[in-house]
């Protein structure tokens, strides 16, 4: 018999060895570890179990409205970067003094280009690290749309995640099932035709 890896079977290993160090002392006497040492050990693990499942939850809420606040606070800073291009009239000298420069010559009503080479950097038990390339055409780009389906469902896809950098955290997935995730790139015009597909089961 191996010793297990998972550790709901280790958890039930240790309850088997604490009853059975206790109810048949004269089988295995002079244990060097005693069932109270190990029943010690185990409430410790539960208690700290427990308090990663809070914090990981807390984690997983806590990206959720960072994500939103990062959102919320793009759309301002481009409503405050139209203003002084309007002020400005363009001008780069001036545009320069806020961080900003002139715009490029672009119709306000391309929709963004295809996003290219979606790929995962680091995967967990339950979460995942995307990262994919800007389009290298189209229009400007306001945010971009993660998107998941499962593999053996229905193929549809919905929406786990909305970001504005080339990359995105998606903490609390599911384990054990096999994802597919694509990417499309927005703007007020619309939605950008989407990445190549990624595959992971966590």
């Amino acid at each position: 018999m191996r010793f297990p890896k998972r550790e709901p079977e280790i958890v039930r290993l240790a309850q088997d060895l604490i009853t059975g160090l206790r109810t048949h002392p004269e089988a295995f006497p002079n244990s060097p570890v005693s069932a109270d040492e190990l029943e010690t050990a185990l409430v410790k693990y539960n208690g700290s179990r427990d308090a990663a499942i809070v914090l990981h939850a807390q984690s997983a809420q806590a990206t959720v409205v960072k994500d939103e606040d990062l959102v919320t606070m793009v759309d301002d800073m481009k409503t405050a970067i139209r203003h002084a291009e309007n002020l400005s009239a363009g001008e780069d000298g001036k545009l320069q003094l806020i961080g900003w420069g002139a715009r490029r010559s672009r119709s306000p009503n391309d929709l963004p280009g295809q996003v290219g080479n979606l790929r995962v950097l680091r995967e967990g038990k339950d979460w995942i690290l995307l990262d994919w390339d800007e389009p290298g055409n189209g229009g400007s780009i306001s945010a971009y749309q993660v998107q998941r389906r499962r593999r053996d469902g229905d193929g549809a896809w919905i929406n786990v995640g909305m970001a504005v950098e080339s990359e995105m955290l998606l903490p609390g997935q599911e384990s054990g099932v096999a994802f597919e995730f694509q990417v499309t790139a927005r703007n007020k015009s619309g939605e950008g035709a989407p990445s190549n597909i990624v595959r992971a089961v966590l």
